[in-house]
């Protein structure tokens, strides 16, 4: 493995052109075909719902349904997991932190129950709606989003459009102690940024 020291000017030069592509990445924004991204928010709800309506003529899903009722909630991991681990008395492959049988990816796939597979196939598609296209037309003005590049805060470099962003602004300290919510931050704010000194 290559081990890379950077002179300390090398560095600067390397953030501050970096920042200032960013910057201007970030006034321009990025273009959001938004009707295509509606197209596809339908469709995906679409299938979910075709996915759903199979699922629950399983038995297993029936089986669900009794045991709550009207409460019934096909997206509850709670529920999911009391049906699968108190109720059908299945082995969880893996365990939560608390210890709960766990409902992710990995341990129901793990389990090999045919009606599962669709749950994790319906998370799967909620999380590209919801998640994914649905942040970017949340998002967006007039077609376009204006994110916020962040080479200074997060240790990943990653970049945040995230409503609730938390940014560490010279106000507010005692409102909100571990940073402003980016959609709070003002034109003029002053906000601090932090190297690992």
């Amino acid at each position: 493995m290559i081990k890379i020291t950077p002179v300390t000017k090398q560095a600067y030069e390397l953030f501050h052109e970096g920042t200032l592509a960013f910057a201007r990445a970030e006034r321009i924004g990025l273009r959001i075909d938004v009707e295509y991204c509606q197209k596809q928010t339908k469709r995906l709800t679409n299938k979910i719902g075709k996915l759903k309506v199979a699922a629950e003529e399983t038995k297993f899903i029936q089986h669900w349904k009794h045991v709550y009722g009207s409460k019934y909630n096909f997206n509850s991991n709670y529920q999911l997991a009391h049906v699968l681990y108190d109720i059908k008395k299945i082995a969880p492959v893996k365990k939560t932190t608390k210890g709960k049988g766990a409902t992710d990816e990995e341990a129901l796939t793990a389990l090999g129950l045919p009606e599962l597979n669709t749950i994790i196939k319906v998370r799967k598609l909620m999380k590209i709606r919801d998640t994914y296209i649905g942040a970017y037309i949340r998002e967006q003005v007039q077609g376009t989003i204006h994110p916020s590049f962040n080479l200074c805060f997060v240790k990943t470099f990653r970049s945040c459009v995230a409503v609730g962003t938390p940014i560490l602004a010279v106000r507010d300290f005692l409102k909100y102690p571990n940073g402003v919510p980016i959609e709070l931050i003002k034109k003029g704010d002053y906000v601090y940024c932090f190297d690992d000194n």
